[in-house]
Order: C-alpha cells, then sequence, then structure tokens
C-alpha cells in the first residue's frame, strides 16, 4: 500500500489455562490415555515489546509424574530457549503401540529427563539440544511373559546435539544391571524373532525415499560424534542354545565395561571388559578397535577356573562322552586386519 498506516498494536496480560483435561481414545491399539491438571501461563505478549516473552506448560500422567516446560523468546533477535522435563513416565503407557511392532507381552520402566533447547526461531534447524536423560526398571518380556531385556538404570547425560552438523555429543553413559535373555535355535534367534527383524515388509520404493530424505538433510555431512566416557555394570546375559536338541543354558554374570572415551575422530578405541562365567570362571579382556576400520581389532583375554563340565552337552552330541571334571586356563591375544 502507499498510504502510510499505523502499525496493529496489541498488548496480552496474563493469558492462563487452568486445570484443563485431557482425553484421548486410540480405538487402533485399544488404548485410552488421559492427561490431567494441564496449566499454561503467558504472562505478557506486546507488539513492541523490548524484553523476552515467557511461556510455561505442565500437566500430569494419569497415575504419576508430570510433564512441565518453560520458553524465553526474544521478540527482537529472534532468539529463544526451553526448559523441557518429564518426570516419572511411566513406559507402560506405550506397551500397545510398541506390541503393534514387536512381539511382546510387558513393557514396563521409569522415563525422566530434563532437556534445554537453545537457537533463534528464525533458524530453528540450527537449533542445540543438551541435557540429562534417565530410564529406571525397564524391563521386556516375550508372549510367553519372559523378561528377555532389561537395565535397572540408563542414565545419559547429553551435551550437545547439534542436528545441522550432524553432531552428537554424550558427556557420559551409564548402565547398570543391564539383563539379556538370548536364545538361538537352527534358524534364528529370539530377538530376531519378537522384533520380526526378518521382515521384508517394508516397500522397496519407500526405503528409497526415505534414504533420500536423510541424504537431503545430511548434506553429505559426516557423522561427528563422541561418548566422553562410558560404563556398564553387574550385566547379566543368559543364553540358551537350541542346536544340539538338549538345551545348553550359559550364564554370564557381573558383566563390567568401561572406556574413557569414543569419538569419531578416534584413530584407536579401547575397552575393558570382565565377566563371570556360569558363576564360577572369570573371564578379562582388552579389546581394541580401529573406528574407521571395523577389521582392524586387537583382543586380549584370559579365561580362569572354566569349569569344563560345563560344556557337557556339548561333549555328549559331538564326542558321546560327557566330561567329568576339570577347569581351563586360557590366554588369547589376537589381532585381525
Amino acid at each position: 500500500s502507499s498510504t502510510d498506516e499505523q502499525p496493529f498494536q496489541y498488548h496480552f496480560s496474563n493469558l492462563e489455562l487452568k486445570n484443563a483435561e485431557f482425553n484421548f481414545d486410540d480405538r487402533n491399539v485399544n488404548k485410552a490415555t488421559r492427561l490431567k491438571d494441564i496449566s499454561f501461563f503467558i504472562p505478557y505478549i506486546g507488539w513492541n515489546q523490548e524484553d523476552k516473552s515467557e511461556a510455561g506448560l505442565r500437566f500430569s500422567f494419569e497415575e504419576e509424574g508430570y510433564f512441565e516446560s518453560t520458553l524465553f523468546v526474544d521478540p527482537n533477535r529472534g532468539e529463544y530457549e526451553a526448559h523441557i522435563t518429564v518426570d516419572h513416565l511411566s513406559l507402560d503407557s506405550f506397551n500397545e503401540y510398541v506390541a503393534e511392532n514387536a512381539k511382546i507381552s510387558k513393557l514396563n520402566g521409569l522415563f525422566n529427563s530434563e532437556i534445554t533447547i537453545t537457537g533463534n526461531i528464525n533458524m530453528v534447524e540450527n537449533s542445540l539440544v543438551s541435557g540429562s536423560i534417565e530410564i529406571s526398571d525397564f524391563l521386556m518380556e516375550d508372549l510367553q511373559n519372559k523378561p528377555f531385556l532389561g537395565v535397572k538404570k540408563l542414565n545419559c547425560k547429553i551435551r550437545e546435539i547439534n542436528l545441522q552438523n550432524n553432531a552428537f555429543i554424550v558427556d557420559s553413559l551409564l548402565i547398570s544391571e543391564p539383563y539379556v535373555y538370548f536364545e538361538l535355535d537352527s534358524n534364528s534367534n529370539n530377538l530376531i524373532e519378537i522384533f520380526d527383524l526378518n521382515s521384508n515388509a517394508e516397500d522397496s520404493a519407500d526405503v528409497e525415499q526415505i534414504v533420500s530424505i536423510e541424504n537431503d538433510t545430511l548434506e553429505g555431512k559426516p557423522l561427528i560424534y563422541a561418548i566422553n566416557n562410558m560404563h556398564i555394570e553387574e550385566g547379566v546375559i543368559d543364553y540358551t542354545d537350541n542346536l544340539t536338541g538338549t538345551p545348553f543354558k550359559y550364564n554370564l554374570s557381573e558383566l563390567s565395561l568401561n572406556t574413557d572415551s569414543i569419538k569419531s575422530t578416534s584413530e584407536w578405541i579401547e575397552l575393558y571388559t570382565q565377566m563371570l562365567l556360569n558363576k564360577r570362571g572369570k573371564l578379562v579382556a582388552e579389546v581394541g578397535l580401529n573406528p574407521g576400520n571395523p577389521m582392524d581389532i586387537e583382543l586380549n583375554y584370559v579365561i580362569t577356573d572354566f569349569q569344563l563340565s560345563d560344556l557337557n552337552i556339548y561333549s555328549r552330541h559331538y564326542m558321546g562322552f560327557p566330561i567329568i571334571y576339570g577347569q581351563m586356563y586360557y590366554k588369547s591375544t589376537t589381532h585381525i586386519r
């Protein structure tokens, strides 16, 4: 317009919603979700304001816990900072959704997080994410109600996620009391069957489209990653082998793994691990590898007090005789190039 007009002026103060409720009934999976005590508050928004706008949102989950977020926006420069808290989100709320894609009967656990997102509303793709994520008492059971995957506590501290630069930097990753049940059959194993990893249901055109989108998003930028400290403690693996006709069961416990840093720029990564073999023997290992070449590995390990009678099922099957008693000490130095 060639005529001069006065700018549209607006002032909104104390915008507030209190104690609302939201019910969502998803008939596709027969799951009803209820959010309660929904509240948000915006102190002030004005057409010519210079101070940051502030907005807050909070609601409670049906059983326990809550979601809370606070957003600060600079109306002049467009810079923003968001703080998001998820407290005691029960993972069994997603049981029906996971069961749509995996053969499970139960999903348990609690999810907590404190996330900060900073950036500019004019360049959202440059936003930076930091914070912490915690999962506790996580457990999944198969259709026979047998636990196959779990962890007592997983704690991840995120220093920075920068999607624009394809960078993922983790300060620390602590995994306490993880559990895996692995059962091997002649044609498959339980994890492949539970998660249907052999399925070829995806249409090739859809796969090509996904790959195309990923390539456009990353724009050919290399993946930058770092885990500055990783620690696994008190892990347990229950292993069952059905290949001989008689189930061979073996227990790996007190599993620990430590490493100082894993980085995309590292030329060499070293990991240290140890575990108890069937509650009697012990394995101590040092693994070195080149992240740029997966076939460049050095593996040094020592096995002590290994009970040969634990292999009875194999010795009967392949040799026709049991092993009455005996122990084995084994030291190995392996280089793969």
